[in-house]
């Protein structure tokens, strides 16, 4: 019976074994853009390069107190960092001083519904509307002139083509002397697309037309020339009759628009 106490002490000698608690999951991993007070690197002029450098350190510095890996810096036109973290980072960014928003950084896609801009005029509420024909107020049977630098008439949204049956009914070329109004600078067509655009973006009046006055008066430069300006004055008189300004032009312009202005 003497090796009771032997045991005993044995027993004492060896080292306890600690099992850890089950730790508890960290939720899912999430996205977010994490904004700052303060201005951009952009704001400050001739110290951008400094407050550059600045930002760039205070963003890690951010990142360090709240446990998370920067995935993206912005500091140029935007105070922020993008990071990659679960719920309980997202809110340790939160409780940062300094920080005056954590969004979710989501992503963009291209839609065909109304675009936010028209829809922000009530547009879409307007198109529900019918006239004292009973057909929907979209633009159907009204034209509209745009003098500028012509008009992508090959886009989808804007028709695909030239002439009788397409949106763009027809056109004139100031600048080349010429009938083809093809757009070789970019204004006239997102003008246009913004009056009348149908298909991935959506115009103002996606039913309308662009008739015959919707001709190229701007270059490439989107510059106007004096004879060529004299000319297209002359003829901005005459929007309500396209017909004595342009040949071709038949149908009569509605809304006749232009974007234009002198040093």
């Amino acid at each position: 019976m003497r090796w009771r106490p032997v045991v005993a002490v044995a027993a004492l000698l060896v080292p306890a074994v600690v099992v850890p608690a089950q730790a508890a999951p960290a939720g899912p991993a999430t996205r977010v853009i994490v904004q700052f007070a303060g201005a951009p690197a952009l704001n400050a002029g001739p110290q951008a390069q400094q407050r550059t450098a600045a930002l760039h350190t205070d963003h890690a510095d951010a990142a360090r107190q709240a446990g998370v890996r920067i995935t993206h810096d912005f500091t140029q036109t935007l105070n922020a960092m993008a990071v990659t973290t679960d719920p309980a980072g997202v809110a340790r960014l939160r409780a940062l001083p300094g920080v005056s928003a954590v969004r979710p950084d989501a992503a963009m896609r291209a839609s065909a519904e109304p675009d936010p801009d028209v829809a922000l005029i009530n547009a879409p509420q307007v198109w529900q509307t019918r006239d004292s024909l009973g057909k929907n107020v979209q633009g159907g049977g009204e034209t509209v002139a745009v003098l500028d630098t012509g008009i992508d008439y090959t886009h989808p949204d804007l028709g695909g083509g030239l002439g009788r049956g397409y949106k763009v009914v027809g056109g004139y070329d100031y600048v080349n002397d010429d009938a083809n109004p093809m757009d070789d600078n970019g204004h006239g067509t997102h003008v246009a697309g913004i009056i009348a655009g149908e298909g991935t973006r959506t115009g103002v009046a996606p039913k309308a037309s662009l008739t015959a006055t919707s001709k190229r008066v701007l270059n490439a430069r989107n510059s106007l020339g004096r004879s060529v300006g004299n000319r297209c004055s002359s003829c901005s008189q005459n929007l309500w009759r396209p017909s004595r300004c342009i040949p071709a032009a038949r149908k009569r312009s509605h809304a006749p628009i232009r974007s234009w202005s002198a040093p």
